[in-house]
């Protein structure tokens, strides 16, 4: 994705619009591939856990990663050092590694805690509250907000009332995700498409190449045969929110242009469409 910008874009900011579409490209879509899996029964398998964890490290390091573009990107300020772009990571890092900790540690505790608020939806207004106030405290270490957020939900995966918080959150969930893709979708100029569809169409092939080679080899050598590396790379395919996000972020800092993002949201949903049809046919 980096070097395919490098080489073919010719518009503003080309550096830090190939940072950012190697980062779009990273993260698997952890939500389209488990429904994916779950309609074909094949969510328990020894090819559909593997995809599914390996869709949640990467979702992990793929966030990881915009931290990192950010700071090299030098979207909030000049360009980072080499230093500071260390001491960013290292950051990210051991703010995911004492949030799962403690998640992990005291789940017991929090689930105590939890259980003290007996109002109806007070442990749910608790567990957002949680969430909101660790976003921001990301946000206070120069750390995307969404970082925060998904450490948060780790955090409380550990819980006892892990559960009931995700059934409570059904309905938001619901209601919030249909409105996150609208409003991805309503950033796009459809105009666009026609003056980047050969560079479109170029990502939009490495992106599905780029995976299905790298996780279907990875697979292999970790002891897949042919057809289970060939499942898991086809599983590894789809891009959704966290590509997605990376692009608004990139777009709303000025470093993504318009055509580049209208390349994401395109690359999101062809892998997405594709997915199903490969799975099945493997």
């Amino acid at each position: 994705g980096f070097y395919t910008i490098e080489f073919f874009y010719k518009g503003p900011y080309a550096y830090g619009t190939a940072l950012f579409t190697g980062a779009m490209m990273t993260a698997t879509s952890v939500g389209i591939t488990a429904r994916v899996l779950q309609d074909m029964g094949k969510l328990n398998t020894e090819e559909g856990t593997t995809i599914l964890s390996a869709a949640v490290i990467d979702d992990v390091l793929g966030i990881i990663v915009l931290a990192i573009v950010i700071a090299i990107a030098g979207v909030n300020g000049a360009p980072m050092s080499t230093w500071e772009i260390s001491v960013v990571v290292i950051k990210a890092i051991v703010f995911w590694v004492v949030l799962l900790f403690f998640g992990l540690k005291f789940s017991d505790k929090i689930s105590q805690f939890l259980h003290l608020f007996k109002g109806p939806g007070s442990q749910l207004a608790v567990a957002i509250s949680f969430g909101l106030f660790i976003s921001y405290v990301a946000y206070l270490l120069g750390l995307a907000m969404i970082i925060g957020a998904y450490a948060a939900g780790l955090a409380l995966s550990s819980s006892a009332h892990k559960e009931f918080l995700a059934q409570r959150l059904r309905p938001i969930y619901e209601f919030l995700v249909p409105i996150f893709f609208v409003v991805m979708g309503m950033l796009v100029d459809v105009r666009k498409i026609p003056t980047i569809a050969e560079l479109g169409l170029l990502i939009v092939i490495f992106a599905i190449l780029g995976k299905y080679v790298g996780c279907a080899i990875a697979a292999y050598v970790g002891g897949f045969n042919k057809t289970g590396s060939s499942r898991v790379g086809f599983g590894m395919i789809p891009r959704g929110e966290v590509g997605l996000i990376v692009a608004y972020y990139g777009l709303s800092y000025g470093v993504v242009t318009q055509e580049i993002y209208v390349i994401a949201v395109v690359m999101s949903f062809v892998t997405t469409m594709i997915t199903p049809m490969l799975l099945k046919y493997s």
